[in-house]
């Protein structure tokens, strides 16, 4: 009898082992392929040319924005040449061949912001909330109308169960024509749209996320004419790979 018992808890320690590990993610590397072999099959996240006439407008990056070991493609169409600005996001899920599209969220946004328009579609403002454990990055679009203005907008794009777009703050820029001076109008957006000084505009994700920790993040985009040819030859996992370095390297240099 006694034997049977010890059986018993050691094939319970075996099952709750296992859950664990089941529960766990997966390797990067084993991840990173399965992202690779899954580009362009039934389902891809690759968008094909004969699927979209602006294909070329898509910029692809694997990162893991909240941080819970299952890594994501981030994708962002470019809303250059009055095409419309996208922004998706699929993830990897547990221990299976498929992704989770994400919702989009906008919330406090009025459309789906270009973030390829500046800087920060590569460098990011990192803001992490330890309280949450949230991770927000800070993404600028800048909006050109005509030659002499343009308004840049600040937005707070995060990942919980959707991929949720915050709008923070807005610029209006204006150069006159007569004397070639300099005319800027600040908004804060969040919870109404409202004047702001500029000190508070330069400010504002100190003001809405307080108490957080902030940090430069960097994403590596590959343009789609550029990983077509990877795709197309089995080699996808380099660029992808190299992508998701770029993500995790800098975090790690920035936080420690």
């Amino acid at each position: 009898m006694r034997i049977f018992i010890n059986v018993g808890i050691a094939l319970l320690g075996l099952l709750a082992f296992a859950q664990i590990t089941t529960a766990a993610p997966m390797k990067v590397e084993h991840q990173l392929d399965i992202l690779a072999q899954t580009a362009n099959d039934e389902t891809g996240w690759f968008i094909e040319p004969s699927k979209d006439e602006s294909w070329n407008k898509w910029r692809y990056a694997v990162t893991d924005l909240d941080h819970d070991g299952n890594l994501e493609i981030l994708k962002a169409k470019s809303g250059f040449d009055d095409n419309v600005p996208r922004l998706e996001c699929e993830e990897l899920l547990e221990r299976k061949w498929e992704r989770r599209r994400i919702p989009l969220q906008p919330a406090g946004a009025t459309h789906v912001p270009d973030i390829l328009t500046g800087e920060s579609a590569g460098q990011p403002r990192v803001i992490h909330d330890p309280k949450d454990k949230r991770y927000f990055y800070i993404f600028m679009e800048v909006i050109m109308r005509g030659e002499y203005e343009s308004t840049t907008t600040q937005y707070a794009v995060s990942l919980d169960d959707d991929l949720k777009v915050d709008a923070l703050a807005s610029m209006e820029w204006q150069l006159s024509g007569k004397d070639g001076s300099v005319k800027r109008k600040f908004y804060s957006l969040t919870p109404l749209t409202k004047k702001i000084s500029e000190k508070r505009y330069n400010n504002i994700t100190k003001e809405i996320f307080p108490d957080c920790d902030s940090s430069d993040g960097q994403i590596k985009w590959w343009r789609a004419e550029e990983l077509l040819p990877y795709i197309k030859r089995g080699k996808a996992f380099f660029p992808l790979a190299e992508s998701y370095n770029v993500f995790i390297g800098k975090q790690q240099k920035s936080e420690g």
